[in-house]
């Protein structure tokens, strides 16, 4: 009711074109692939021809895609927003952190009960201190941003932290202690309350007004699909390692 009553309404005269093949075929690309992932190495060998085969066609519907988007009038994604070096970087470096922050809320509570051997009632808490730290640290470094008007250095020592938070959170075992645990999810939590807007504001920034439709909506669909897959990927090795190790 408040976006009806407080939206403009944009009226365009000129016809604008759907990019039907683009999408049918980035569908199929990212199916594909995510099904490669849930069941390699569960449902069927990392070596079987199901799983080849799905890695197979999926590279096949990427190239295809890059193909039709090539060729659109308006397409999905516009390749000529790579040429731009802080775009292509933005879009691995929030990839890759959303790889990192889905699979942490994802995983951890289920290490905390599997491992450590805590209840459910007290592993989920333990994601708390992870998304309060991400408030705080989003609300400090856009006031640093919007006061000094860099953010280079802002990026660097968000990389940094998660790159620590990581890996003890890589060495955590049976003998960890719930304050351990908070202590990593915090250093995750800075992190992502750093990144997460900053390098949309970066990507902004390096292109005209006009186009800010345009180059930030890749950023939200890479950081979607690097959740997706980054969930896929380690459900699928816990699997593995559950059936080697059991």
């Amino acid at each position: 009711m408040v976006l009806s009553k407080t939206m403009p309404i944009i009226k365009r005269h000129e016809k604008r074109s759907i990019d039907w093949w683009g999408s049918a075929v980035l569908l199929a690309g990212i199916i594909l692939l995510l099904l490669a992932l849930v069941w390699g190495g569960s449902t069927y060998a990392w070596d079987s021809t199901r799983i080849i085969g799905l890695f197979i066609f999926s590279a096949v519907m990427a190239l295809t895609f890059l193909f039709i988007e090539s060729k659109a009038k308006e397409p999905i994604i516009s390749l000529d927003l790579f040429r731009n070096s802080i775009f292509s970087v933005s879009i691995v470096i929030m990839f890759i952190t959303a790889m990192g922050m889905f699979g942490t809320i994802a995983y951890i509570p289920i290490l905390v009960q599997g491992v450590i051997g805590r209840t459910a009632t007290n592993s989920g808490p333990l994601l708390f201190p992870m998304m309060m730290e991400m408030v705080v640290s989003s609300t400090i470094s856009g006031q640093i941003i919007s006061r000094t008007g860099k953010y280079k250095i802002l990026g660097i020592v968000g990389l940094s932290l998660a790159t620590l938070g990581m890996y003890l959170l890589s060495i955590m075992n049976v003998d960890t202690k719930n304050a351990k645990v908070v202590r990593d999810m915090i250093l995750i939590g800075a992190d992502l309350g750093v990144t997460m807007p900053l390098f949309t504001i970066a990507v902004q920034n390096a292109f005209p007004h006009s186009r800010i439709g345009v180059v930030t909506a890749p950023t939200q669909f890479f950081r979607s699909i690097g959740s997706t897959v980054g969930v896929a990927i380690m459900g699928s090795l816990m699997n593995n390692n559950l059936k080697t190790e059991m």
